[in-house]
C-alpha cells in the first residue's frame, strides 16, 4: 500500500520523473529535481538541488544546491557479513530476490542504514559511490567514479578508489570566507540579486566583500 501511494504521489509530481521512485519518508523540496530511473529511499533533497538518471539515495539528507549526477549510489545499504550466508533472502521478509522465506527480518531495516549528509553546494560525479554514515561538506567536489569512504572537508576535490584529496576549489581566505558568507542560506531573491558574483571564476576576497559587505564595516 504504501509503494502504491509513493508511485500515485510521483505521478502527479512535477519534480519527480514518471520513472523515478522515491518512498514516502523521503521529502523532495519544491525546487528540486529527481530524474528518470531515480530512486530516493528514506531520502530528503534540498532546494534547487537535483539527483541524475539512475542514482540511488538511501537514509540520504540533501542540502540546496546539490548535483548529484547519473547513476550514483549514496548511501548503500549492508548485508550482514557473520552468517552463512549474505543473500537477503534468509534475512529480510521483504528483499531484494522477491521471495520470503522468513517470517520475521533478522537484520536491521533499511531505516536504519547510518544517516550520509550532503551539505550545500556539493556535487558528486557520474558513477561515485557514497558508503553510508559519511559526511560531504559545503562545496566539496566528488569525481566521477569515485569510491568515497571517509568525510570529505569543505570545497575539497576528491577522486579515486578509495578517494583521496586532490586539491581545493579556492585558497583558504576565500574558503573562509565563503564560510562566513553561507550564500546557499540566503532567500533566491538575495543571491539573486548578486547573481553577477556566481558568474565570475577565481573570486578574490574583494570581489566577494563587494557583493557580501562584512558585517559591522
Amino acid at each position: 500500500m504504501k509503494k502504491m501511494m509513493s508511485i500515485i504521489r510521483n505521478l502527479f509530481s512535477r519534480n519527480i520523473s514518471f520513472t523515478a521512485y522515491a518512498d514516502n519518508y523521503s521529502q523532495i523540496a519544491a525546487t528540486g529535481k529527481v530524474h528518470r530511473f531515480a530512486k530516493l529511499i528514506n531520502t530528503s533533497l534540498g532546494e534547487h538541488s537535483y539527483i541524475g538518471v539512475g542514482s540511488w539515495a538511501t537514509c540520504c539528507r540533501i542540502g540546496p544546491f546539490c548535483s548529484i549526477g547519473a547513476n550514483t549510489n549514496i548511501g548503500l545499504t549492508q548485508h550482514t557479513l557473520d552468517t552463512i550466508s549474505t543473500s537477503p533472502i534468509f534475512q529480510l521478509k521483504r528483499n531484494a530476490t522477491g521471495v520470503s522465506w522468513t517470517e520475521r527480518d533478522y537484520s536491521p531495516n533499511i531505516l536504519d542504514t547510518p544517516e550520509t549528509i550532503l551539505e550545500a553546494d556539493v556535487w558528486v560525479g557520474s558513477n561515485a559511490i557514497i558508503m553510508p554514515g559519511l559526511t560531504l561538506h559545503v562545496g566539496c567536489v566528488i569525481g566521477a567514479g569515485s569510491v568515497v569512504t571517509h568525510d570529505v572537508p569543505p570545497f575539497a576535490i576528491v577522486a579515486g578508489v578509495p578517494a583521496r584529496i586532490l586539491r581545493y576549489r579556492f585558497p583558504a581566505e576565500i574558503i573562509e570566507r565563503l564560510m562566513e558568507i553561507k550564500w546557499w542560506d540566503l532567500p533566491d531573491e538575495e543571491i539573486t540579486r548578486v547573481i553577477d558574483i556566481f558568474h565570475k571564476p577565481n573570486p578574490t576576497t574583494d570581489d566577494l566583500n563587494k557583493f557580501f559587505p562584512q558585517k559591522g564595516l
